[in-house]
């Protein structure tokens, strides 16, 4: 192995990297949502109405041609969410859909540009949160 640091300098960390390539798995993530775990009595339907407002500058890559962006966003939420008797359980599924403008300007290679765009932005939908039946039986 030494004699072939000496030939290749650069392997040494080639050779560092190789194991954690093989290993190497795929990264999972998950949005927790506050209270998804608490016990909501069975039949319960809960309807959902939310505003949204955000403002303010936008931080873009300094070797692009794009300076002094600014954006505006206004939307509205609405969701469903109703408690599920799943075989003997509490449940939940929820359905969230939200609707946005946004204005937004900013200069490219010297020339104001402004975009306004309306529509629907990303529906979510919750899988279905048991309850915890050590805690609640």
């Amino acid at each position: 192995m030494r004699l072939l640091t000496q030939h290749f300098p650069h392997s040494r960390f080639g050779l560092f990297l190789l194991p954690m390539l093989i290993v190497m798995q795929p990264v999972r993530a998950q949005d927790l949502e506050p209270r998804s775990y608490a016990n909501t009595p069975v039949g319960m339907n809960f309807l959902l109405l939310g505003y949204f407002y955000s403002d303010g500058d936008v931080a873009i890559d300094a070797s692009l041609p794009v300076k002094n962006g600014d954006v505006t966003v206004h939307g509205a939420e609405t969701g469903y969410v109703p408690s599920l008797d799943m075989w003997g359980k509490s449940g939940k599924f929820s359905a969230m859909v939200p609707y946005a403008c946004a204005d937004g300007s900013a200069k490219l290679e010297g020339q104001p540009q402004q975009r306004d765009i309306c529509g629907l932005a990303d529906p979510s939908f919750g899988g279905i949160a048991w309850a915890c039946v050590a805690m609640f039986p």
